[in-house]
Parts: structure tokens; sequence; C-alpha cells
């Protein structure tokens, strides 16, 4: 019986291994650190060695902190109202003004063909300014009640409008419909001018002579039939409410007593486009 030798191809690798695996931790130990560890050892055993071989890793720059001078501390007052809850009943409301200049409304309607004297000191009042437009249609049989249309705006020296009203009689007139058609481009002049969308819808139950009566952020719209009389047509248009919210609103808006009457004057300048 013949004895195969022992194989040593195994052992021989094995080692290899442990030998590459401890290498490889002493050189992570001695790299660490920039390379501290290992520049130790070489001073240790008094081991020249050049600085330029072993490039250190980059160290991030701290910016440097910048110092200024700081400033005082200021106190602060703040008025007793800040903490005071608001009372609602002292608290404004949304309120409406025709806003567009007497003056230019009245020549605004002179434009779309309903003429006027223009706006002018009231005969009756100096404190009111107004313009007015006036016609009448003769029926053809004189026993029938004769047509007629009646425009007054009034207003403040400053311009602001206060009221607009206009009176409509229907006969069986030629220019009966005519008168209708002008009461209606009245109202829509009105509603272009203010931007009062929400009365809009109005007219087009005006212009059938329907009733109508709307109220919106203070201001009042009403169309309706004299009692006892078809024929005969009130289109109004005013501020309404007593509230003490609406007062207080519409007394801090209120240029008399803010700006002199010669100076608001002239700011109330708009045109309608």
């Amino acid at each position: 019986m013949t004895l195969k030798p022992v194989k040593r191809t195994g052992r021989i690798v094995f080692a290899i291994a442990v030998i590459l695996v401890f290498a490889a931790i002493v050189a992570t130990l001695l790299l660490a650190n920039g390379g501290r560890n290992l520049h130790a050892l070489l001073d240790h055993y008094h081991i020249e060695w050049r600085a330029a071989d072993i490039v250190p890793a980059a160290t991030p720059a701290v910016p440097a902190a910048s110092k200024g001078k700081r400033l005082a501390a200021q106190p602060l007052q703040l008025p007793r109202s800040f903490f005071r809850t608001q009372d609602p009943q002292i608290l404004p409301v949304f309120t409406r003004q025709i806003n567009v200049s007497g003056a230019a409304l009245c020549a605004a309607l002179n434009g779309a063909g309903i003429g006027n004297d223009g706006w002018k000191q009231s005969a009756f009042d100096s404190g009111t300014f107004e313009c007015t437009s006036e016609r009448t249609d003769a029926p053809r049989d004189p026993a029938d009640p004769a047509s007629s249309f009646f425009l007054i705006i009034k207003g403040r020296p400053d311009g602001i409008v206060t009221s607009l009203r206009v009176k409509l009689i229907l006969g069986p007139t030629p220019a009966a419909a005519a008168m209708q058609a002008d009461l209606t481009k009245t109202l829509q002049l009105v509603v272009d001018a203010t931007g009062w969308r929400d009365f809009a819808e109005t007219a087009a139950a005006i212009g059938r002579l329907e009733n109508v009566d709307v109220t919106g952020f203070g201001m009042r719209l009403t169309f309706a039939r004299e009692v006892g009389d078809e024929r005969r047509f009130n289109l109004i248009v005013t501020p309404v409410g007593r509230s003490p919210q609406l007062l207080r609103t519409r007394a801090f808006f209120d240029r008399d007593r803010w700006i002199p009457p010669s100076t608001a004057t002239a700011v109330r300048s708009a045109r309608i486009p």
C-alpha cells in the first residue's frame, strides 16, 4: 500500500489570505486621521519621512464669526386700543354712494340723448345742485292723457349726487315708447357709472314696467306704479338707512368735514367711461 502526500496548497492560500487581512487592518490603523498613527510610529523609531509624500485630508474651512456691535434694545409702546376688543356697535360698515359727479352724470345723459339743463345751483336752495330733464308728448285725442318724462338729479355743491328720480307717464302717444326706453337708458347709465352690478338685473324688470325694490349697502332703488293710475311710474335711487354704523361711516367720508368745499369740488372730477 502506497501513501499519498498531503496537499499543502489549501494551507498556503489560507495563510496568504490571513496575511492580507492583517496587512489591511494595520494599514487602516496607520493611515487613519491623516496618517497620524504612521507618523507617530516613524518618529518613535527615528525614521525620516517626507511630509510631501503624505497628503492629509482636506479640512473644510470654517467661516470666522463676524462680530458686530449689538444694538441696544428700544422700548416699544403700544396704544391701549391694541389690546382692547372692538365693540361691534362702533365698527363701520360698507356703504355706497353714487361715485360719479353730478356734472359728469348730467353730461353723460346729454350725450345719451336725454337732454337736460346741466348741473347747476337749485333756484330754491343755495346748498343744493341739480339738473333736470322734462319732455311732454300730447295725445291725438284730447281726452287721453299725455305722455311725459321728468328726470331730476340732486346733490351737493361739491358734486356728490344724493338722489335720482324719474317720473314717467305713458299715455297713448307716439313718443311713449321712446320715453320708456329713456327710463331704462337712465338706469343702465347709472349702473355702468357706479359699477353696481347687483342693480343691473333690475334694468330688465323695469324695462317690462315691473315693480322693483332693491336695497344694498345703504342705497335703495325702487320702481313702482302710482296707486290708482297704472300709467304713472316712479323710479327713485337714494341713500337709506339710519343705523349708527351707516351714519358713522358716511360721516367719516363726508368731504365737508375734511376738505374745504373748493378743493372737494376739484377732487370730484370723475368722468363716466
